[in-house]
């Protein structure tokens, strides 16, 4: 998976770090803890206020409030007070708290849910007040919007409207006002409706697509209903009435049904297309749009209709970087290496310089008996710590390279940094186990850090024990070679007792997990895989009951004991329904078992081969992480490979009958 779906905050810093390295040194500090934390009693007072505020009982809460002014977490005391009551909060109290906490996230998330009120009680002018155009939000952006409106500058909101409306899924309920005024001015036009209508059906939404026909004439509506059609049924495009007609969007339907016919009968869709392609009017993103689904799915089939597709692209599509990489993948996995030299020269020039693509170059070249070029290739490229760096040192017989250099920080300068407000309150919710608020006061601390300063709060994490943001800060400006720092061995004991208890290895456990969360404990991703190796609920309960357990609730998976336990467990089987191997079970961990054997192939490929050709862009690049990852923590754990373990680099057996069915 991908970590898109973890909140982070971005944006400029409203107060520049450089300011902290001004600040006195407030207490001496040992080398492996520079801030002085905050005691129990002073936690416990907290919890127990804030225990005392949702509870109503607000004598007790103010006692225990006045004992905790100089904690960290004072603001969020006060936050919660306010929020608490905040529909009969005046305009004044609400600006004071802004002012006063204007250095914490906790100012923006009160001012958004102060806009939302202001909204809802359409109080306009005072909305504007505390609005920006910058509002991020596309609920706030449609609220000032009709802020805008309400109070007669609807010239000034009718320009941003457009932007709005062009997206191919379905706007809040706080944009229809919005666009009910917009139309009303005469503002939406056919072609702006038929815009829409082309993002909503690329985007699959049917729905939505309906709901827009009410914008178009009479006339135009059958156009409408011709391409819902041929989105459910594509087999209708074929001698279908319309075929012979124009239309302003005719060509955008058709690249539509061919491409939805191509994935149920790629040779039919081959065949219309070869009669369709010189209808004029069609743009070369439509072209590529259908040839690329076409190539997809003709790979699959038996025959030359592939190669009769590429014959039949006129030279500048060739050079569309995702039609390159079908054409070079398809080669690849067809053992034809001429095709695959050919297909990488195409390339620009500095692109023929990343490793993955001297690496194929190095591999075709040998293969067509080109041996000595070849290997100079692949021994420049054994000269990295990467995916292609570790193949190229295995043809080689060569060492594996770790490049390994220990990060030098100013200790001056972490002690300053740790005593950072912002940098306390993160640290304080991390130790009360609040990890997305820890984030937040983490990254909006470090809003316009310098590349020095966030060096300093990458191995400020790491002596606070919180590898996540160790690994996330370095990410920033791409500092690879602290292999300490960025392959952390948190939860070792736990992976340790797992790895033992199922004869697994541990760096390939540890592998998974630095993939999956990063070590972010509390990780949840867009489809509902949680914790720290990305569990989905329904496999962990299955799991579970395996080994004679209940998972009682899904926040379980979020604790790192039961986590682990389950997600080796899970590693585990999966890696015994792929015949033990790795590689495979890998595969199978990001994709489901059942993709993975469809993914086999007819005849034994080589692995990086196998790797190369994974139909799915996600799982491939999951599988080259893990498995450079799985090198790492072979070498963290005092362990470091001469070469790819053989496991690692074995063939990819051929699916077998029952596989197939």
């Amino acid at each position: 998976m991908s970590l898109k779906h973890l909140p982070f905050f971005t944006g400029g810093s409203r107060i520049a770090l450089t300011l902290v390295l001004l600040l006195p040194l407030l207490a001496p500090a040992s080398q492996r803890d520079p801030a002085t934390p905050a005691n129990d009693e002073q936690r416990s007072i907290f919890i127990a206020a804030e225990a005392a505020l949702k509870a109503g009982r607000m004598s007790r809460y103010r006692q225990l409030k006045q004992q905790l002014k100089d904690y960290p977490l004072y603001p969020y005391l006060k936050y919660s007070e306010l929020q608490r009551s905040l529909h009969l909060q005046s305009a004044a109290a609400v600006q004071r708290f802004l002012a006063e906490f204007t250095d914490t996230p906790l100012s923006e998330q009160l001012r958004n849910r102060w806009l939302r009120l202001l909204a809802k009680n359409n109080r306009w002018q005072q909305y504007l007040d505390y609005s920006t155009p910058s509002d991020g939000n596309i609920t706030l952006r449609c609220h000032r919007l009709r802020a805008l409106i309400e109070t007669g500058q609807s010239a000034q909101a009718f320009q941003k409207v457009e932007d709005i409306w062009l997206h191919g899924r379905s706007r809040p309920k706080a944009c229809n006002p919005v666009f009910k005024a917009w139309q009303e001015a005469g503002l939406l036009d056919e072609d702006l409706a038929w815009q829409r209508i082309e993002l909503a059906m690329n985007a699959g939404q049917i729905r939505l697509t309906r709901y827009l026909r009410r914008f178009l004439s009479e006339d135009e509506r059958p156009w409408v209903e011709f391409w819902i059609e041929i989105h459910h049924k594509p087999q209708r495009l074929i001698n279908h009435p319309y075929l012979k007609k124009t239309h302003p969007y005719r060509n955008a339907i058709l690249a539509h049904g061919i491409r939805r016919l191509a994935r149920h009968n790629p040779k039919r869709a081959f065949m219309l297309w070869q009669a369709e392609r010189k209808h004029p009017g069609y743009s070369d993103e439509q072209k590529l749009s259908v040839i690329r689904t076409l190539a997809t799915h003709l790979a699959k089939q038996p025959g030359d209709g592939l190669e009769t597709l590429f014959e039949t692209i006129k030279p500048s599509l060739k050079l569309d970087p995702t039609l390159s990489d079908k054409q070079f993948r398809i080669a690849l996995e067809r053992h034809n290496w001429e095709r695959v030299i050919g297909t990488i020269r195409q390339l620009p020039q500095p692109e023929q310089q990343q490793q993955r693509w001297r690496y194929w170059m190095a591999r075709a070249l040998i293969e067509i008996g080109q041996e000595k070029k070849g290997v100079k290739l692949l021994k420049d490229l054994a000269k990295n710590r990467s995916y292609y760096g570790f193949l190229a040192s295995d043809r080689l017989g060569n060492p594996l390279n770790m490049e390994h250099e220990s990060l030098q920080v100013d200790q001056a300068e972490l002690a300053r940094l740790s005593h950072l407000p912002g940098m306390q309150r993160a640290r304080e919710l991390k130790i009360l186990g609040r990890h997305l608020e820890a984030r937040r006061e983490w990254n909006f601390a470090l809003r316009g850090a310098s590349r020095s300063q966030l060096l300093v709060a990458a191995e400020l994490a790491r002596q606070w024990e919180w590898p996540s943001q160790t690994i996330f800060t370095l990410a920033k400006i791409r500092h690879w070679n602290d292999l300490e720092l960025r392959f952390p061995l948190a939860y070792r004991s736990l992976i340790n007792q797992q790895a033992e208890a199922l004869n697994l290895e541990t760096a390939w456990i540890f592998a998974i997990l630095r993939q999956e969360s990063a070590f972010v404990p509390d990780a949840r991703s867009s489809a509902g895989a949680l914790g720290l190796m990305q569990l989905m609920p329904f496999t962990a309960k299955a799991v579970a009951r395996r080994q004679g357990q209940r998972l009682m609730n899904k926040h379980e998976l979020y604790q790192p004991e039961t986590n682990i336990r389950l997600g080796a467990s899970y590693l585990d089987s999966v890696f015994r329904k792929m015949q033990g191997n790795p590689i495979l079970a890998t595969a199978a961990y990001n994709a489901g078992p059942h993709r993975v054997a469809q993914w086999l192939p007819s005849q034994e490929q080589p692995a990086d081969v196998w790797i190369e050709t994974v139909p799915f862009s996600e799982t491939r690049e999951y599988l080259k992480r893990v498995m450079a990852y799985t090198m790492i923590y072979f070498h963290r754990l005092g362990d470091t490979p001469e070469q790819l373990p053989e496991i690692w680099s074995r063939p990819i057996s051929a699916k077998t009958s029952d596989q197939e069915s």
